[in-house]
């Protein structure tokens, strides 16, 4: 029991995961509709045109890392209270994806096992009444050659962000942007350079339900212009209507939001034009305090499923299941983490 307790006490030191970070200076990509609603009740929270959709896009699991192929290990080790370094383990079945008639290129497409290391460093008091973060690093690296460093640094109502990237161990592959957020009462507008491309976008809160957004895209090389319009309009509190139009993807976006009650809630996407054929999803979430289920089905024949479990935020579970009804293709996967991690 003594050596139990100690085991737990160690992994859930209070570090600086994002789930202990001021609710304030959370990634974007890491706000869920319950952060969301918290953060707009208690600071007039107003989310980026990129992450416009984003609560819409956690339920119908449209977000990148949704699925899990095979088994995925991971374990937090908090070094203190605001450096922590998470290891993981992803082991996926071994077969080729698409035969491509190379046998060469048909043996490189097999999934194989590889390791990532994260770390974070969050400089500021984590402990206090009152937590701040002056400048946060996060690195992320894996056996596979991919590499991604951020610096993030608040100054009042001015937020930098410098992201350098490495998709695999081809330097010629390697992509940079800086990114400067402006935030006020009711307005939130950001500006991103990056190699080959520069973005301008404006969300301004018009009245208690409405929110609008515009979007304006230069690629030098091209000397291609786009723009983008977003609109989030809240009927009323337990319920959200979503239109976004992107002019770089050429795909325009509806949505709605329903929460039934205070552990379920709906999802609806529709989305329209871009590389891919149309297509609609529903999703669905239920929670209490121990687990979550989360499911979706798209009208191109995809569905997913994932129920999670976790105990006392010190172990937790992951099972996945997910598959294409039309292409009887079906996939599944589960993964166990120990203290806090990413997962």
């Amino acid at each position: 029991m003594l050596l139990k307790r100690m085991f737990s006490n160690f992994f859930v030191l209070k570090t600086a995961k994002c789930e202990d970070l001021p609710l304030e200076d959370l990634p974007e990509d890491k706000i869920s509709m319950d952060d969301e609603e918290m953060l707009e009740e208690r600071s007039h929270h107003i989310p980026s045109f990129m992450y416009l959709l984003q609560p819409i896009k956690f339920l119908t699991m449209s977000y990148p890392d949704t699925e899990i192929n095979g088994f995925r290990f991971s374990v937090g080790s908090p070094l203190s209270h605001n450096f922590m370094m998470s290891h993981t383990i992803n082991m996926a079945p071994k077969k080729p994806q698409v035969s491509t008639g190379n046998p060469v290129m048909d043996m490189f497409a097999e999934k194989t096992p590889y390791y990532t290391l994260g770390l974070q460093y969050h400089h500021g008091d984590l402990m206090s009444e009152n937590p701040h973060i002056a400048y946060s690093l996060v690195g992320r690296v894996d056996t596979t050659g991919r590499l991604d460093a951020i610096f993030v640094k608040n100054f009042k109502t001015i937020k930098v962000k410098a992201q350098s990237s490495f998709m695999n161990s081809n330097v010629a592959f390697a992509q940079s942007n800086l990114e400067l957020e402006h935030a006020s009462t009711n307005t939130k507008q950001t500006a991103t350079l990056s190699m080959g491309a520069f973005n301008y976008n404006l969300v301004e809160r018009l009245g208690s339900k409405l929110l609008a957004g515009f979007d304006l895209t230069y690629v030098p090389m091209r000397n291609l212009w786009a723009n983008g319009v977003a609109l989030r309009y809240a009927r009323k509190p337990n319920e959200r209507f979503y239109a976004q139009f992107s002019g770089i993807a050429s795909t325009l976006t509806l949505g709605g939001w329903f929460k039934l009650n205070e552990t379920t809630s709906l999802a609806t996407e529709l989305e329209f034009g871009g590389q891919a054929v149309s297509d609609a999803a529903l999703g669905y979430r239920t929670k209490s305090k121990g687990y979550e289920v989360s499911s979706v089905v798209r009208t191109n024949g995809e569905i997913k499923s994932i129920f999670s479990y976790s105990q006392m935020q010190v172990y937790k579970l992951k099972l996945f299941l997910g598959g294409n009804l039309f292409k009887e293709d079906f996939k599944s996967g589960f993964a166990f983490s120990v203290g806090q991690t990413d997962d």
